[in-house]
């Protein structure tokens, strides 16, 4: 169905919530990362919030406290 559009036009919690599906099938976290970046990277993806590199940022910070952090929040 993607294929077909144009443009995907991503809200930012689109990726949030990936991030946390792939979190929830417990998928290594450089797995996890992979998957995002092939997602968020496709010439048609839009991303209707921060830029690209601001993202890929957050979401490695995001993994290495959920991989460091000790607190019931993050697991």
């Amino acid at each position: 169905m993607l294929d077909g559009l144009e443009e995907w036009i991503i809200p930012l919690i689109v990726i949030y919530e990936y991030v946390w599906f792939m979190k929830g099938l417990g998928m290594d976290v450089n797995d996890s990362i992979e998957k995002t970046k092939e997602y968020i990277l496709q010439p048609k993806s839009n991303i209707a919030a921060e830029g690209v590199s601001d993202l890929i940022k957050t979401l490695i910070s995001f993994h290495l406290k959920v991989c460091l952090c000790p607190c019931s929040m993050m697991r």
